[in-house]
């Protein structure tokens, strides 16, 4: 098993963890795992429908495969200054200040969970941050070390379609739609009024009207419920090749 958490040991471990930052995350991609270019189109639309950004990377930290949510995440703390297109590592820019705080960080504890450890981290600053979970991956007897497989956080509770499929099974009308779309964004009522440029008491009307449709036992119950919603597959991913 995977340890839990970290001890102080495994903080000091991270601190001190050496290499460059130029010197993994590079172009190279191992044949036997799956490649952003290589990989089924099923698997590229499973990864991507999933909702959170998948990275999976080797022990040398070699990156494997990247779904667009997780090169989204990356670019929106400003990676994209020195990510390729495949996440390769760019030299000739060499990150600095909070990015390459943040690129430093990110891997040591890549390095750190190729050990079979495990970390959170957060990236970014303000209003532009995302989290990241970085654990062991098992990537087969063709390696002696675990990988790294990297998660970010979902852009959204509910994908926008799952959310329109339930309320349209739950017989919700078209403000009523728009009303539950912003509430399970965490706006709250007032904020919903400004945006649909409705009365609040309307907004709680519909919310009202909602919770008795879907047979919620309150406002918390539906927005538990609209967060665990499936994803729908987008008409991309339906594209026959």
């Amino acid at each position: 098993m995977f340890p839990a958490r970290f001890t102080e040991k495994d903080e000091h471990a991270q601190a001190h963890a050496d290499g460059s930052l130029t010197s993994n995350l590079n172009a190279y991609l191992p044949v036997d795992l799956p490649q952003n270019n290589k990989a089924p189109s099923w698997l590229k639309c499973l990864l991507n429908d999933v909702g959170f950004g998948i990275l999976i990377l080797d022990p040398e930290l070699r990156v494997c495969f990247c779904n667009d949510s997780a090169r989204v995440a990356l670019n929106s703390v400003g990676f994209d200054s020195v990510l390729c297109d495949d996440l390769e590592m760019d030299s000739d820019e060499p990150a600095s200040g909070k990015v390459r705080a943040d690129i430093k960080k990110f891997l040591s504890c890549a390095r750190l969970a190729v050990t079979g450890q495990r970390k959170l981290i957060l990236l970014g600053q303000g209003d532009i941050q995302i989290a990241a979970a970085l654990s062991p991956i098992n990537l087969g007897e063709h390696y002696r070390q675990h990988g790294v497989l990297v998660t970010t956080e979902r852009k959204t509770v509910c994908e926008t379609i799952s959310l329109w499929a339930y309320g349209r099974v739950q017989g919700l009308t078209a403000g009523e739609l728009k009303v539950l779309d912003f509430l399970a964004n965490g706006h709250e009522p007032k904020e919903v009024a400004n945006n649909l440029k409705i009365s609040v008491t309307t907004v709680r009307t519909h919310i009202k009207s909602i919770i008795s449709k879907t047979e919620s036992s309150s406002l918390r119950n539906l927005l538990l419920r609209v967060a665990k919603l499936p994803p729908i597959r987008t008409l991309s991913c339906c594209a026959l090749e």
